[in-house]
C-alpha cells in the first residue's frame, strides 16, 4: 500500500488516510497551482521546484499542509494536539511573535487541524549584518515583553548552526517563533528563573550565529 513516512521514519500515513484529510480540507493532491515555493535559496545552490503537493513537512510530531499562500494546517500526529491548542489559547492576543491562529477543525481519524498564519521564511543570507542586528534587537524587545508577562517559549534549541533551529524563523522583516507545544507560564512552574536564563542564553547564542555568518559573507 502506498504511504508517506515522516522525515525521521517514525510515523507513517497511508495514502487513503492522506486523501481523506485532503478532501476534508478541500485540498487537491496535485494542485494546478503550487501553493508553496520550492525554489529554496542556499548560499551555493538554487533548487528547482518539486512535485506539487500540499505537504510542507512531515515529522514524528506533526504534518504541515499548505492550504494557500496565507494559511497552513498543522496536524499533530503524536497525540499532543490538545496541549498545543491549550497553549495557543493561553497566549492569544499577547504577542505577534507566534503565527496567528485562525481556528481549529475536526479531521478524519480523530485528528484536529490547527489553521494558522503561513509565515514567509527567508534565509539569513538575504540580509546585511546591519539588517540582522536591527531585526534581532526588535525580536529581543518583543521576547522580553513576553517574558515580562510570565511566558517563555521553552524550546529554542541548542543547535550551533541556526539554519537547523526548528523554532526560530527569519521572516520578511522580523524574527518569529513557531511551535506552541512547550510554552511555560511563570505561575505554573517552580523553576522559572532557570528556564528564563536558559532561554535568554539560547537567544544570545542565536544572535552570535546569525551575525557571525553575516560577517563571514562580507569578508
Amino acid at each position: 500500500m502506498e504511504r508517506i513516512i515522516s522525515a525521521d521514519g517514525k510515523v507513517e500515513l497511508g495514502l487513503g488516510q492522506l486523501i481523506r484529510i485532503y478532501e476534508s480540507l478541500g485540498l487537491e493532491r496535485f494542485p494546478i497551482k503550487n501553493h508553496h515555493d520550492r525554489n529554496w535559496n542556499s548560499q551555493f545552490v538554487q533548487y528547482t521546484p518539486q512535485v506539487q503537493d500540499p505537504i510542507i513537512s512531515f515529522s514524528s510530531k506533526s504534518l504541515i499542509l499548505g492550504l494557500n499562500n496565507k494559511q497552513i494546517c498543522k496536524i499533530r500526529v503524536d497525540g499532543n494536539e490538545n496541549k498545543e491548542i491549550k497553549n495557543i489559547e493561553l497566549i492569544k492576543n499577547k504577542t505577534d511573535l507566534f503565527p496567528k491562529v485562525d481556528f481549529v477543525v475536526d479531521l478524519p481519524f480523530n485528528m484536529k487541524g490547527i489553521i494558522m498564519e503561513r509565515i514567509n521564511v527567508l534565509s539569513k543570507i538575504n540580509f546585511t549584518s546591519g539588517e540582522l542586528n536591527r531585526i534581532f534587537y526588535d525580536f529581543k524587545d518583543d521576547l522580553n515583553k513576553l517574558h515580562e508577562q510570565g511566558i517563555i517559549h521553552n524550546d529554542l534549541g541548542h543547535a550551533r548552526n541556526s539554519t537547523i533551529r526548528p523554532n526560530i524563523i527569519i521572516s520578511t522583516d522580523k524574527i518569529r517563533l513557531i511551535d506552541f507545544e512547550s510554552i511555560k507560564l511563570k505561575e505554573d512552574t517552580n523553576n522559572w528563573t532557570q528556564l528564563l536564563e536558559k532561554e535568554e542564553n539560547e537567544i544570545s547564542n542565536y544572535f552570535n550565529e546569525i551575525i557571525e555568518f553575516a560577517c563571514e559573507t562580507l569578508t
